[in-house]
């Protein structure tokens, strides 16, 4: 775990390092840098501004995850639990955010205390397959309604108690990695990172 961190940070670093060289223009790199004293009043007041713009959009979207309460009925019995939707934001080395990831948690209210509960994370989207198919077509509490053929059914669709789900044994994280369903870089050049 300790290499892996290590790993991690050196990622960042070396990535933030030749993103920084990359947009220096040619002969930029014998230039000393700027500190405060020897930049322009305005050009300071204007970076202040700008840093200042940068807090304030990522306080509003690192806002706090969504909770509320359901229940459904599955193998004869009622499952009560609780649903945890957020972004959970990826910081680099520096602390500035990357990315966001786009995660739905449920679990298990009134879990049995003699027995362990375990959790499993399952990884939504991807080419060729829409997290749907996972998350409310195969293991979730609930799932999309299909024709009694597996077929698609005309519109409005419809959602009902999955009679299949996990969460009887096992609470569940549903995760879309970076690029796929609401997971975004922070900047789109950072794509590629992830």
């Amino acid at each position: 775990m300790h290499c892996l961190l290590r790993f991690v940070a050196l990622s960042s670093l070396l990535l933030a390092l030749s993103l920084r060289l990359s947009a220096q223009q040619p002969g930029e790199e014998d230039q000393p840098e700027q500190t405060p004293s020897t930049v322009a009043p305005t050009t300071l007041g204007n970076a202040k501004a700008t840093e200042k713009a940068k807090e304030s959009k990522e306080k509003e979207e690192e806002k706090p995850p969504v909770v509320t309460h359901h229940e459904i009925r599955s193998g004869g019995r009622v499952l009560k639990y609780t649903a945890t939707v957020g972004l959970m934001p990826i910081k680099n080395a520096d602390g500035d955010t990357e990315a966001h990831i786009f995660f739905m948690a449920y679990t298990l209210d009134n879990a049995p205390a003699t027995a362990r509960h375990p959790l499993t994370f399952c990884f939504n989207g991807g080419p060729g397959s829409s997290s749907v198919w996972l998350h409310m077509g195969a293991i979730g509490p609930r799932r999309v309604r299909l024709q009694s053929n597996g077929g698609m059914p005309r519109p409005p669709f419809e959602l009902e108690d999955n009679q299949e789900t996990w969460l009887d044994r096992t609470d569940l994280v549903f995760i879309d990695p970076v690029g796929t369903g609401y997971s975004r870089p922070a900047k789109k050049d950072l794509g590629k990172k992830f």
